[in-house]
């Protein structure tokens, strides 16, 4: 009994120490895991507040721990994780500014390539329409240089045969009236159409050594009249001053040196002076001066002077004129490479220069395709009697030529208003003269040359022999060359 009770009371002492060990056990746990599990805790919230941060996109931030064991550990290869997302954020930013420039450069490029095209499109249809508002001007001009030219030709030629009639002073009088007008109103045709062929660039030039005394000559053979009847004195030293050549279009120079001593003359005073001479300027160009005893221009003037149609100080003058003559000789300087200009005070006269380049003597060479001033009585047959075939398809021009030669009645005038007939008509007849225009309904006078040259039956041998003065390629094929109108007088500035 005894042993029994002994043992249950060993029992209950040992179960008693158990529960107390296993108690101290727990609460001995229990007091040293708490701080643990808090430290446990805290980092891990750190770390997924970490990932939460950097999950939404900011790679700035980090895990701060900085323990040796697990959670330090996986703090550090987190961080170090975050870095290198950053430094891959970072290339793919750099990568993607590079591509957005890269095609922001190819897209300026095709936009500069689309504004280039639809610039050269531009410019192409700009060109094609300029291309042909020049041909449509040149035909213009071609046309109507003919058209006012053929009625002037019958207008002038017809004044010029009354004026070779027996007529009393008055009438002799009212037709040189005529044909002051006649040739008044031609030069402004020319110089309209001058102008004009300049400005669309069909003004042909024919450069060469041009003899300047030999062309001073003739140009005062013309202007002469003129200053005798306003008892102008001319005094000419250039032909004294040596033989010098200048590279120039010979009819153009003239042209020019016209209007120049045309000026000096007009716009003189009663009984003036008009001074010729050159020099050699600065360029070693040769400067020709025309200076005369005029009332000057003044400074704030001079510069338009050479301004088509204006007449500097001369707007109400009765002198004739509508100011296109400087303009139109500016030109044509310019076009054979020289300059033109003006010194001028007022009430103390003008002196207009022109300084061109200086050119060596030609090699002296046939003439006989040059332009011609020759009168039309000069080219018809001199031995009384010929056959003349006039190829004109303008009545009024027929007519014309029908009336100059009654005066040759030895002389059978042939006509045809085509230019086919007239080749058959000009092979068939053999004509001393044959006068040929070179606008003609079925051929142009240019075909018609080239077909009457490389005729089998053609027994002369007609050419233009100096190219340089054959300004055109129809001039090139004929022996002699006029421009409407004619003259028919042996005196063509009569």
């Amino acid at each position: 009994m005894n042993a029994t009770l002994e043992a249950q009371a060993t029992s209950q002492s040992a179960r008693q120490v158990v529960l107390g060990m296993t108690l101290f056990a727990l609460l001995l746990s229990v007091a040293l895991g708490f701080p643990l599990a808090s430290y446990i805790v805290t980092n891990l919230g750190r770390l997924i507040s970490t990932t939460v941060a950097v999950a939404g996109g900011d790679l700035q931030r980090r895990v701060e721990l900085r323990s040796r064991d697990e959670l330090g550990m996986l703090a550090e290869h987190f961080n170090l994780m975050v870095s290198n997302l950053q430094q891959h954020q970072l290339l793919l930013e750099e990568r993607n500014a590079a591509l957005e420039a890269s095609l922001l450069q190819q897209q300026q490029l095709m936009d500069d390539l689309i504004r280039g095209k639809r610039a050269e499109e531009a410019a192409y249809r700009a060109q094609a329409a300029a291309e042909a508002a020049n041909r449509a001007k040149s035909e213009f001009l071609s046309r109507m240089s003919h058209e006012l030219r053929t009625p002037m030709n019958a207008i002038l030629g017809y004044a010029q045969l009354l004026q070779m009639q027996g007529l009393t002073p008055q009438q002799q009088k009212s037709v040189s009236s005529i044909l002051k007008s006649g040739r008044h109103l031609l030069n402004l045709i020319n110089e309209v159409l001058d102008i004009a062929r300049i400005e669309a660039g069909h003004l042909p030039m024919s450069l060469e050594p041009i003899y300047l005394p030999a062309l001073i000559d003739d140009v005062l053979d013309v202007i002469s009249p003129l200053a005798d009847q306003r008892r102008i004195h001319i005094e000419n030293t250039i032909t004294e001053q040596g033989d010098r050549y200048v590279l120039a279009d010979y009819q153009r120079l003239k042209q020019v040196l016209l209007n120049l001593l045309s000026n000096a003359v007009k716009y003189n005073t009663e009984a003036g002076f008009v001074h010729l001479a050159y020099t050699e300027d600065a360029q070693g160009r040769l400067k020709v001066m025309v200076r005369d005893t005029g009332p000057g221009i003044a400074s704030d003037e001079i510069g338009l002077l050479f301004t088509p149609f204006t007449r500097v100080g001369m707007e109400s003058a009765s002198i004739e004129g509508i100011g296109l003559g400087l303009a139109l000789s500016k030109k044509m300087v310019e076009a054979m490479g020289g300059e033109i200009g003006v010194e001028s005070e007022l009430g103390r006269g003008s002196t207009f220069w022109i300084a061109l380049n200086i050119a060596q003597p030609p090699v002296i060479e046939s003439q006989d395709g040059a332009q011609s001033s020759t009168p039309v009585q000069s080219a018809l047959p001199q031995t009384g009697t010929g056959v003349v075939l006039y190829i004109e398809d303008n009545i009024a021009n027929v007519k014309l030529i029908e009336e100059v030669l009654v005066m040759r009645p030895g002389v059978r005038l042939l006509t045809a208003m085509q230019a086919r007939l007239g080749v058959d008509l000009a092979f068939e007849h053999q004509p001393d003269l044959i006068l040929l225009d070179l606008n003609l309904p079925d051929m142009d006078g240019e075909e018609t040359l080239r077909q009457l040259r490389a005729h089998p039956k053609n027994p002369r041998n007609s050419g233009c022999h100096d190219e340089r003065r054959c300004h055109t390629r129809a001039g090139r094929a004929a022996t002699g060359r006029w421009s409407k109108p004619l003259s028919y007088q042996a005196n063509p500035y009569a």
